[in-house]
């Protein structure tokens, strides 16, 4: 990329959603360093010599699992300073033999470019994609994300709970605790003083 604020939309639709194989590849290519790194809640490739064809490899393998996968940039911000852009995307997948309806799953992309020597472009170093658990569930067993979701809401009353029920007694705790670390200090000063006396009494 020459100018990743005005490309970087552009450049992950064409990795995501190109219509063939060959475009696919020839995007992984381009787009790519050849030692890049990959790092997604089901697969990640280290970077290092060769990872760049590995990265390949799973998108293509991606697009057979799912050859009518949608994604909508929704927005996208490019810090210059750290070459590092951010993309909020929602798309659709679908496992071709799945049975279920797919249901869109919202994600954060992280690319970090770097930019040549030899030429001058920007190339991806590393990308990270960014899940919530439940949208996890909604590629590959979008009935299990409800349960998940409730699981999770639960969680949070629970914590409200617990923070209430422990609020009266916040205040003392923490209270207690500070007294014992008062006590402790002090102790060490008194443990400290009465070596120091021992010592002068025994040089005198």
């Amino acid at each position: 990329m020459d100018d990743p604020r005005s490309e970087i939309v552009n450049c992950v639709k064409e990795l995501t959603l190109s219509p063939s194989p060959a475009r696919q590849r020839a995007a992984v290519l381009t787009y790519f360093a050849p030692d890049a790194g990959f790092l997604h809640p089901l697969c990640t490739v280290p970077r290092g010599p060769g990872s760049r064809e590995r990265i390949l490899g799973i998108y293509e393998w991606y697009r057979d699992m799912s050859p009518n996968i949608s994604a909508e940039v929704e927005s996208s911000v490019y810090d210059g300073q750290r070459n590092v852009a951010y993309l909020d995307i929602v798309q659709s997948f679908h496992i071709f033999i799945s049975p279920f309806k797919p249901k869109p799953a919202r994600l954060l992309v992280k690319v970090t470019l770097e930019r040549s020597q030899d030429d001058g472009k920007y190339y991806i170093i590393q990308q990270e994609d960014f899940y919530q658990p439940e949208d996890v569930l909604h590629l590959v067993l979008p009935f299990l994300a409800p349960p998940l979701v409730y699981v999770k809401h639960l969680a949070g009353r629970m914590c409200g709970v617990n923070a209430a029920a422990f609020g009266a007694a916040r205040g003392l705790v923490h209270s207690g605790m500070a007294m014992v670390g008062s006590q402790s200090g002090h102790g060490g000063d008194t443990l400290r003083s009465k070596e120091d006396v021992d010592e002068h009494d025994h040089r005198e």
